[in-house]
């Protein structure tokens, strides 16, 4: 029967990242360079959870597109904190990773629409 690792020896372990990823995003290269500048530009270099804190990271929901990304669809902008909780869910709570793209996308599309609500009313209260 093999040894078992303590759980903060899993947790402590350093994450493991394809090449590919390592020379895009890493790497600095000039595509991810612009999607994640057009990432913040299309919320305004707003969090997507909470749009009251600038954004500071560019997370990924999804690696299948790496190079091809497209923002809200598979980078969202999130601020240091947000990106730090998330972080920590998604180590501590293997469950939580299916759900946090999902939770992500929704919460845009929340802020997405409020603001078009209020947008609507804004216009329609000027006639």
């Amino acid at each position: 029967m093999g040894r078992r690792r303590s759980r903060t020896a899993q947790r402590s372990k350093v994450k493991q990242f394809s090449p590919a990823y390592r020379e895009h995003v890493e790497g600095r290269s000039p595509s991810w360079m612009f999607r994640r500048w057009l990432c913040f530009v299309l919320l305004f270099g707003r969090d997507c959870v909470c749009p009251l804190l600038p954004a500071h990271h560019a997370e990924h929901l999804t690696y299948r597109n790496l190079g091809h990304e497209l923002p809200m669809r598979d980078i969202v902008p999130l601020n240091r904190v947000t990106h730090a909780i998330l972080t920590w869910l998604k180590d501590v709570f293997p469950a939580f990773r299916p759900v946090n793209a999902w939770m992500l996308r929704s919460c845009y599309g929340f802020w997405l629409s409020l603001e078009a609500l209020l947008l609507f009313k804004l216009v329609s209260a000027l006639h």
